[in-house]
């Protein structure tokens, strides 16, 4: 983390408006509050003095590390070529992305660009493990441990912890470390999400939702011809029924018609007998 970056944030105001909310797993709500002058201060001292304590116990610093990577060939010109190809393919993967046509060719220029970008990174730890371990990382790392015991709030504005001693001893290692995190993506004044919103993964969410409203449209069409197949066999089931009602009356009105001829009297025989 860049030094410059929390120096020249503002003092923290008196209100609390314009605190970033964290959201932990277990569903505790708390809030970061920009750093006060004074707490500021402070963690430049914290700064030289990790930095002064890890110098002096032989910790390398970063220019002495990167001259070790150096000779060592982590860094080396294989390497740089490595890098610059991941990314000029990830500028390549990007600008197709953006100029897609069809929906299946958004998602594999979307995961082209997700495979570009995890190079890159593999490519980066290379050289940021090793420097992890350096007399400004170890004291860049103890800076934003002792921002993050000062600015982190309840929703009530009280202090999480009264000290950076106390935010050390915290037993619940789920709860530092987001606050941690978030507090070091809010001195770099990027998002809490900011790994949702890169066009890859905006693009993916694109797809999923483009798909997922053309599964609903396919849901609804079918139950649509299912519904209009159901009320037609219903229709024609009334028709059957209709004509089977007509076809017993026609037989009922035929047979009521001979059951009366049987009855019908006979005439007398007009022919005398001799």
């Amino acid at each position: 983390m860049d030094k410059s970056i929390v120096t020249s944030i503002k003092p923290a105001p008196a209100g609390l408006d314009d605190r970033r909310k964290i959201e932990l797993e277990n569903g505790d709500v708390l809030f970061i509050r920009r750093p006060s002058a004074e707490s500021i201060r402070q963690s430049d001292w914290m700064y030289s003095k990790i930095y002064n304590d890890a110098f002096l116990s032989g910790v390398m610093t970063a220019s002495q590390m990167m001259e070790q990577m150096k000779k060592r060939e982590i860094i080396s010109d294989a390497y740089e070529k490595e890098m610059a190809s991941s990314r000029e393919k990830l500028a390549t993967s990007l600008f197709a992305l953006a100029n897609v046509k069809t929906l299946e060719e958004k998602e594999q220029k979307a995961i082209d660009v997700a495979v570009a970008r995890e190079e890159i990174l593999i490519l980066n730890h290379r050289i940021n493990g090793p420097l992890s371990n350096t007399c400004e990382q170890l004291a860049e790392d103890a800076k934003l441990d002792y921002l993050t015991s000062c600015m982190i709030e309840t929703p009530e504005g009280k202090r999480v912890w009264a000290n950076y001693d106390a935010y050390c001893a915290e037993p619940n290692m789920e709860k530092a470390f987001k606050s941690r995190l978030e507090v070091m993506l809010f001195l770099r004044n990027v998002e809490s999400d900011y790994l949702e919103t890169t066009p890859e993964q905006l693009a993916l969410k694109e797809v999923r939702e483009e798909r997922t409203k053309q599964l609903t449209d396919l849901v609804e069409k079918k139950a649509a011809e299912f519904e209009q197949k159901r009320q037609e066999a219903i229709n024609d089931g009334k028709v059957a029924e209709q004509l089977e009602e007509e076809l017993k009356a026609e037989e009922a009105a035929s047979e009521n018609t001979e059951a009366a001829e049987e009855v019908k009297p006979k005439k007398k025989s007009t022919v005398k007998k001799k």
